[in-house]
């Protein structure tokens, strides 16, 4: 995995050390000699040496460029773990269509946990959703060694705080909107046996990418 991935690009610098080995390639010049009485046979074993000389100098030159690369990719290795996770956002689990949902991942060997601030268990906590940050529990869930992990989401706008960061690809993040209700905005009493009830209703609205970007940003 790599943090920075437009770095790779660098890699393109190994046309570097490859240009200066075939450019620094001469041909044998011709001498006329008049006699060979003098002239001293060269072993073949030397011109063997040189050859491999320029080989591990081309090598040793590419692979500079290569390690150089890397490191400002910011590559990371890691085996990935067995555990997998069903994390849910405090409200949905009272929902009757996810409740099935819920149970059919804890029976294939997802444990639950709550979308809050270390990821508590589902059953045993009581967190709240005050403070909740999407893109810092993202970068959290970068640092647990999961084999996956299945996230259900209000998608709360105000929730998306701070700089957008990339979703990791052990990570499916479902929005999961929640069910159209009423609720009680303001009374007002005309006489002494009539009130006049203002009343809300809360619906889901769609965010695109772009919303997304923009909030992130």
């Amino acid at each position: 995995m790599f943090n920075n991935p437009l770095y790779l690009f660098a890699l393109a610098g190994l046309t570097i050390p490859v240009a200066i080995h075939l450019l620094s390639r001469k041909e044998g010049k011709v001498i006329k000699l008049g006699s060979v009485r003098h002239v001293v046979e060269t072993s073949t074993q030397q011109f063997k040496g040189i050859k491999l000389n320029e080989i591990i100098l081309l090598m040793l030159r590419c692979a500079m460029i290569i390690v150089f690369s890397l490191l400002l990719s910011g590559l990371q290795c890691s085996n990935p773990g067995k555990e997998k996770w069903a994390i849910v956002e405090k409200g949905l689990e009272r929902l009757p269509n996810l409740n099935s949902v819920m149970d059919s991942l804890e029976k294939n060997g997802y444990s639950l946990h709550l979308l809050a601030n270390g990821f508590p268990n589902l059953k045993d906590s009581n967190a709240s959703n005050t403070g909740i940050n999407y893109w810092q529990l993202v970068e959290e869930l970068k640092q647990k060694n999961l084999s996956e992990a299945i996230v259900l989401s209000k998608n709360n706008i105000n929730y998306f705080k701070g700089m957008r960061t990339t979703l990791p690809e052990n990570v499916r993040w479902i929005n999961q909107p929640s069910p159209p209700a009423d609720f009680p905005v303001r009374a007002v009493r005309f006489s002494r046996d009539s009130v006049f009830l203002l009343t809300g209703h809360t619906a889901f609205v769609a965010l695109n990418r772009k919303d997304l970007h923009d909030r992130g940003n």
